[in-house]
């Protein structure tokens, strides 16, 4: 069988991926500093570069939100995974999930849950992206007079800084300069980065598509499907008023959302094709990457031998059925009433 190995050090050109096995991809990335002569201490900047595009570093930051040992603890939070099982002849797929929560877990669209506008210095909203992902989102300040806005996302603080430290550009330009300055504009820009998982409960086959007894967890996602954006804004139109405040997720205003609703149906039973169709997934599959045992080696030659038997015997009949011989029937018949008379001698004696 086969044998585990420990190799201290690899080529990446020897590489390949276990499931496409395809050569290993690493991206790659590159920090530029700007440290400009004029002003090195206000005008220097950190970017990252890829084959696309140069983005400042600061649009990287990030944490794990909700924390799920509480806001005192940074730590990743636990995976949500939805699952699905497919029998042996792969022709129903079972589930434990309703049609609206698969839906929603593809789109990850955000739905509104309640907002609450406490006071003219605090104003908070709470949603939902996907079917298990819940946030809470809040905005407020200290005193009405204050020019500092702290912003809360899921009980810990995001941002706290005025509005000039922030390059807002806003499209409203009904109001004029002096009442600008008067009141102050204040707006924050931050995304959640989120991963889903869907994984099957699969049959393994061998390498010939043969179903084997054993089973495997597979994921059914791609590595496109698996990561999303929710590109999130909060505005401060009046600073003296929160109650004011402004929550637009992938461009679409709190107000706006749909409501979470809770629909009873039944969870999803159905043919693999229709999950394609109707879902866009495709029920993976696992192929046990093993030598054939003795039992199994022995059925692929005699499987072997069989196939190469009938192609013999097509090219057969085919020969003969061009030449004027007789047919393989007429053959067959002789054959026997030869062998009979054999036997019939063979008994007379």
């Amino acid at each position: 069988g086969p044998k585990k190995v420990f190799l201290p050090a690899v080529e990446k050109a020897d590489i390949r991926e276990e499931a496409s096995k395809r050569p290993l991809a690493i991206p790659e990335r590159y920090l530029k500093l700007s440290v400009p002569s004029e002003d090195p201490l206000r005008q220097s900047t950190l970017t990252l570069l890829d084959t696309r595009e140069e983005e400042h570093i600061t649009h990287f930051f990030a944490r794990a939100t909700p924390p799920p040992g509480g806001v005192a603890l940074e730590t990743l939070p636990a995976e949500n995974e939805l699952f699905m099982e497919c029998c042996k002849d792969r022709k129903q797929v079972t589930s434990q999930i309703t049609h609206t929560k698969l839906v929603d877990f593809l789109s990850a669209e955000a739905r509104q849950i309640s907002s609450s506008p406490v006071s003219e210095t605090k104003m908070s909203w709470k949603f939902q992206l996907g079917p298990m992902a819940q946030h809470t989102v809040t905005v407020e300040k200290k005193s009405k007079s204050s020019k500092i806005v702290t912003l809360m996302v899921d009980g810990k603080l995001l941002v706290e800084s005025a509005a000039r430290d922030f390059d807002c550009d806003w499209d409203d330009d009904q109001e004029d300069e002096a009442e600008d300055r008067e009141h102050g504009r204040w707006a924050c820009k931050f995304r959640f980065l989120g991963e889903r998982s869907m994984k099957f409960k699969v049959f393994e086959t061998d390498m010939e598509g043969n179903p084997l007894e054993t089973t495997d967890l597979m994921e059914a996602l791609s590595p496109e499907q698996i990561k999303y954006t929710k590109v999130c804004v909060v505005s401060l139109p009046d600073l003296k008023d929160l109650t004011s405040a402004l929550l637009e997720i992938d461009g679409t205003e709190f107000n706006q959302m749909k409501e979470v609703v809770s629909i009873p149906e039944d969870n999803i039973v159905c043919d693999p094709e229709v999950l394609q169709m109707q879902y866009g997934l495709t029920v993976p599959t696992k192929v046990r990457d093993e030598p054939p045992t003795g039992l199994k080696a022995l059925q692929a030659k005699l499987k072997e031998a069989g196939e190469q038997a009938k192609e013999a015997g097509e090219k057969i009949k085919e020969h003969w059925e061009k030449t004027g011989q007789p047919g393989l029937q007429d053959f067959s018949n002789k054959v026997g009433e030869t062998v009979g008379k054999m036997f019939q001698q063979g008994n007379q004696k």
